[in-house]
């Protein structure tokens, strides 16, 4: 079966902890990221937010440092008990900072393949 993957950037294997809100800031939920790419994630959770939702991020990629905050992140689908949100909103400076994050998972050669 042959498989297209229209995303811009490659996805690579993570587990970094997060945590979403909706845009009055009550947290929906927390989850583990499971893959990552500078334009959006895979997240696995117990409460998946509804497709379509408008949520808040905040990703912890170790637990030494604070959470870099997405604030605003479209979910494009649920599946099960996970969900992949595309970032549409993040300040300039958590954006060098998942660009950077993305370079470090892409030098581990941990490639997610297309489904």
């Amino acid at each position: 079966m042959f498989s297209l993957d229209l995303r811009q950037h490659q996805r690579f294997r993570a587990q970094f902890r997060t945590c979403f809100t909706t845009d009055q800031g009550i947290i929906v939920g927390e989850g583990l990221v499971r893959d990552f790419s500078p334009g959006g994630c895979r997240i696995r959770s117990f409460t998946p937010p509804l497709p379509g939702s408008d949520v808040e991020l905040c990703i912890y990629p170790d637990d030494t440092s604070g959470g870099l905050v997405i604030q605003l992140a479209k979910v494009c689908w649920v599946r099960d008990y996970e969900f992949g949100v595309a970032f549409v909103t993040i300040d300039p400076e958590v954006t060098h900072q998942l660009a950077s994050l993305w370079s470090a998972l892409a030098a581990s050669g941990n490639r997610v393949k297309a489904s």
